[in-house]
C-alpha cells in the first residue's frame, strides 16, 4: 500500500532556528549542519523549485 505524504497546507509556518544554533535543545530547533556564513543556506534556484513543487502539490491536493 503506497503511503500518502503528509504537508503542513496553506497557512502554516515553519520556523527557522537562529544562527550559530547548532546544537539539539529540547524545545528548539537547530541547525544540524551549522551555515558557512548567515544567509549561506541554500541554492535560492532549488529552493524556488521546492516552493514550486510544493505548491502544484497543494493546487493538486484541493482539486479532488
Amino acid at each position: 500500500m503506497a503511503r500518502t505524504p503528509e504537508y503542513l497546507g496553506l497557512g502554516c509556518f515553519l520556523g527557522v532556528p537562529r544562527v550559530g544554533d547548532d546544537q539539539p535543545d529540547e524545545l528548539a530547533s537547530y541547525w544540524f549542519v551549522p551555515m558557512a556564513r548567515p544567509g549561506a543556506l541554500c541554492d535560492p534556484i532549488r529552493l524556488l523549485d521546492l516552493v514550486e513543487t510544493g505548491t502544484a502539490v497543494l493546487s493538486k491536493m484541493a482539486e479532488a
